[in-house]
């Protein structure tokens, strides 16, 4: 609900990759992780496993960086 009208309206395209809109990570990520889309990302399948600012995330279940293919491992990350 909160992205429909933004991807109706073509302000929000999920198939772009965090490359192509230029976002990186305060700890870097890899050439890999940059290949996830704004769709892996919200959906919480990003494989992008970095440790949250606050409490709340799942990374004691996170596995080795790496390890999944983009979009096949649903992870919740706040």
């Amino acid at each position: 609900m909160l992205y429909g009208k933004y991807i109706t309206s073509g302000y929000i395209n999920l198939n772009k990759t965090l490359r192509e809109l230029q976002i990186d990570d305060l700890q870097g990520l890899s050439e890999g992780e940059k290949e996830a889309t704004v769709r892996d990302v919200i959906s919480a399948r990003s494989a992008v496993f970095h440790p949250a600012s606050n409490l709340g995330d799942y990374l004691e279940y996170a596995p080795k960086r790496g390890l999944h293919k983009l979009g096949s491992y649903w992870l919740y990350s706040n």
